[in-house]
């Protein structure tokens, strides 16, 4: 199982009242395992054994990895931008992807504050602990609707 915490995260006060909230994890890689993650507000130490009574239990979610590349040097490489401006491809499976979770019940459960920190426990369908982690991702944010 991997641990991680965010920097705190600010709660946008000009929606308060929010109608919805959500975590967006950006550009998430799934050229490894398969993950299992599970996401609380506020609780740096939370253990396993917590699951969904956890104090600050937001959801949880899946990413169905892809494992190691069999191929030659650079087989599974995503190449950066498309050759010219008419490519029709398609993207390539490995290209990372965007996950929205909904956070709007824990979010409102938190109560009045300006400021969270999202703790995430990765457990891998597989791959041990990599130096690089086991879930990455470029950004994480905290979005509400009005």
């Amino acid at each position: 199982m991997q641990r991680w915490t965010s920097d705190p995260l600010s709660i946008p006060q000009h929606t308060m009242p929010f109608a919805a909230a959500n975590l967006e994890f950006e550009d998430v890689r799934h050229d490894g395992p398969s993950l299992s993650v599970i996401l609380y507000f506020d609780n740096p130490d939370v253990d396993a054994e917590a699951g969904e009574d956890g104090d600050g239990y937001i959801d949880q979610f899946r990413v169905f990895g892809h494992g190691g590349c069999w191929g030659g040097p650079g087989h599974c490489d995503v190449p950066g931008e498309p050759i010219h401006e008419f490519d029709t491809r398609p993207p390539r499976p490995l290209e990372p992807i965007n996950l929205t979770v909904d956070c709007t019940d824990a979010l409102r459960r938190l109560g009045d504050r300006d400021r969270a920190t999202v703790t995430a426990l990765v457990y891998s369908q597989g791959e041990e602990e990599r130096d690089d982690g086991l879930l990455r991702f470029t950004r994480l944010c905290l979005v509400t609707y009005d």
